[in-house]
């Protein structure tokens, strides 16, 4: 009975078993409850060996086939019939062959692969749609600026916003300096007189006024636009 040796006492195998010899016509009796011995000793008794080694390897094979379906039910696969034509069958067949997998993992593989990169394609097509809305929010704010008629496209545009930020982060800076400065003074202000305390006032007044008179502290709004449109190119 070497050939019937992986055959156990586990009933759901035994009652398997007995659906499939019912299937291939073959019958047995037995008494009580299904038995290993009921099985093997009904195989036994096909005479001719050569029959008996066949039929017991495919019986074997259906299965192993039987317990891998189940298993893969139980990973989350599931059985899915298709028709194709028979090049695209050979061809699929193949591939399974050269990447020593089967069919259905091939068509998974390539399912999968696509559908990545499909998801990938929409996310780019989203931060391409986002960066061409913040160019073109971008493009209106500069609308207004009278450096307009010197920005021939998207790129010189960028660069005129780069180069306006920098003006502001300037402006800020130097704002910043003379409000430091001024709050300095105040830390000293037990030390100074009513004459100096006054002349302080008026040199920091004067500072701003310079600012905007020479139009750095107007955002988009450059009153002198020499030195920033040579930064440009104008």
């Amino acid at each position: 009975m070497g050939g019937l040796s992986w055959i156990t006492d586990n009933n759901k195998q035994l009652n398997w078993l007995e659906q499939y010899l019912d299937r291939k016509k073959i019958f047995f009796t037995y008494e009580g409850s299904l038995k290993k011995e009921d099985l093997t000793g009904c195989i036994e008794r096909i005479e001719d060996p050569g029959i008996r080694l066949k039929f017991t390897l495919n019986m074997r094979a259906a299965w192993n086939k039987s317990q891998s379906r189940q298993r893969k039910l139980s990973d989350g696969f599931i059985s899915q019939s298709m028709e194709i034509k028979k090049e695209t069958q050979q061809q699929l067949k193949a591939l399974a062959l050269s990447n020593s997998c089967s069919q259905s993992e091939i068509i998974s593989c390539l399912i999968k692969k696509d559908f990545d990169a499909t998801a990938l394609l929409k996310k780019e097509l989203k931060e391409c749609a986002s960066k061409l809305s913040v160019a073109n929010r971008q493009i209106k704010k500069l609308k207004s600026s009278r450096l307009t008629n010197k920005i021939p496209n998207i790129e010189a545009a960028e660069k005129h916003i780069l180069t306006l930020e920098e003006l502001v982060l300037n402006q800020r800076r130097t704002l910043s300096d003379n409000t430091i400065a001024m709050k300095d003074l105040k830390l000293e202000n037990n030390r100074l007189t009513s004459q100096q305390k006054k002349e302080a006032k008026e040199l920091y007044n004067k500072a701003k006024d310079k600012l905007y008179a020479d139009g750095k502290i107007q955002l988009f709004g450059i009153k002198k636009t020499t030195q920033l449109s040579q930064k440009i190119g104008g």
